[in-house]
């Protein structure tokens, strides 16, 4: 072949690449010819740097340009282009660092999708919704993170201010990422599905963990308390009142955000049908006073009628006043009369000395009055209607 071929066939070769392939020409700094068109042949520079390359220089090669790839971090829903996670990004508000974009992109991977647990800390409104403002990790370098109320997973009754009350946080997990903006779409209703399908495959009965209050459900017609609905690990749990005491419990005082340590003691999962369809809903059973001592369990703990016993006033209501012994039994005594001399001083935290006037001991309830004249007496009655029952 003459010079004069050789030239065309070069000139030939250098239009056909900026033909086909001048996008990846430009977006790429430095450009090497790899391979080109199967009818054109390799110059004879190419052929010696070829030749040059030993196996072990191009297995080399090869294991450096996966590292490179694998640094690179790509999503659906965003501009192309690879994140460079040694620097700090600079959207319009502020900077965003490396490890709060890292964090999120993983989440966002499609293969595992991970949740994230982070405090709700304002409300705004986007698009003409509703949304929380969560960000991941920090407001100082985290990204800003927008929850829809239309993808919060609200509950029957429940607000979207609401989810601010955690102190953990909320389990969300990311639909979107904006990396020039350092904002990103959040779905905690996902979030929430994933979480429960991984926790019930690991708990167990017996098992202790952390419950967060979210609900106390009341009898409508006198308002007294009979289960307290938790959320263990996006789990819905039943937590009834009896299970919150060794002691009787008139009334609770949890409310919305409340951290309770508790134990398993059922795992229960009902198939229902839901619009046609059947439905399995998986939920628990647990227990508060299962971690708690137990005094009813020890004969020696438990006061004497007539006797008198100092304690604390933990607990006021209409009717009782609720005192607890040194030896963890609470004592109930109806609110006294008017002349009773410390009336006055019927505080939570007051010390006060109370008379066992009453012993349940198969309900668990130990019953006394304030005043000691009054005790009496209601020993005597307690005393005669026993003794009716006995003879019929």
């Amino acid at each position: 072949m003459s010079e004069q071929d050789k030239t065309q066939d070069l000139q030939e070769q250098e239009l056909f690449m900026e033909e086909n392939f001048s996008d990846d020409l430009e977006d790429s700094e430095n450009y090497v010819l790899d391979q080109g068109p199967s009818n054109v042949n390799p110059t004879p520079e190419e052929l010696d740097n070829a030749d040059s390359e030993t196996p072990e220089e191009q297995a080399q090669q090869a294991e450096q340009e996966k590292a490179e790839q694998e640094l690179k971090i790509t999503a659906t829903n965003e501009k192309p282009g690879a994140f460079d996670p040694f620097r700090m990004y600079d959207t319009k508000e502020r900077q965003v660092s490396m490890e709060a974009l890292e964090l999120v992109y993983a989440a966002r991977n499609p293969d595992h999708r991970g949740v994230l647990q982070f405090p709700a800390v304002e409300m705004d409104e986007v698009d003409g919704e509703p949304c929380l403002i969560v960000y991941i990790p920090d407001i100082q370098t985290g990204v800003k993170g927008i929850l829809p109320k239309s993808k919060a997973g609200l509950d029957r009754n429940e607000r979207l201010e609401d989810l601010m009350r955690y102190p953990t946080g909320i389990r969300v997990t990311p639909d979107w990422i904006n990396r020039d903006e350092g904002t990103c779409g959040l779905n905690r209703q996902l979030a929430e599905q994933i979480e429960a399908s991984r926790t019930w495959k690991q708990v167990q009965e017996g098992q202790d963990y952390d419950a967060v209050v979210k609900a106390v459900r009341r009898d409508p017609v006198n308002r007294r308390p009979y289960s307290v609905i938790l959320d263990v690990n996006a789990i819905q749990a039943q937590l009834p009142i009896k299970e919150v005491s060794h002691n009787y419990v008139e009334d609770v005082d949890f409310t919305r955000g409340d951290i309770l340590k508790i134990r398993v003691i059922q795992k229960v999962e009902k198939t229902t049908e839901v619009d046609g369809k059947p439905t399995v809903r998986r939920s628990l059973v647990v227990s508060k006073r299962a971690l708690e001592f137990n005094p009813w369990a020890n004969e020696s703990y438990i006061p004497r009628i007539g006797n008198p016993y100092p304690g604390v006033i933990v607990h006021n209501s209409e009717r009782w006043v609720h005192v607890r012994l040194h030896t963890g039994i609470v004592v109930l005594a109806p609110r006294p009369s008017l002349n009773y001399a410390g009336r006055h001083k019927l505080n939570e935290g007051e010390n006060v000395t109370v008379y066992i006037t009453r012993i349940d001991r198969e309900n668990r309830i130990a019953r006394g009055n304030l005043s000691p004249a009054e005790a009496k007496m209601e020993i005597k009655r307690n005393r005669k209607f026993e003794q009716r029952q006995q003879l019929g």
